[in-house]
């Protein structure tokens, strides 16, 4: 999924963070974990991972 950002220090929109934990649950399931999620931005980029507690929500194996 790819969508335009225009600011300079991305952040995630609401649409990112529930997409993010939902991949995390479902990959739980799977048991393959997900390393992180990544926004792009003019040169910079955000991680889900570091920002969010999503990963101690959903622990990944």
């Amino acid at each position: 999924m790819l969508r335009p950002i225009t600011m300079l220090v991305p952040e995630p929109s609401q649409q990112d963070l529930d997409l993010t934990e939902q991949l995390l649950k479902g990959m739980q399931l799977i048991r393959i974990p997900l390393i992180d999620h990544l926004i792009l931005g003019e040169g910079n980029h955000c991680s889900l991972h570091r920002i969010t507690d999503l990963w101690q929500r959903y622990p990944q194996e």
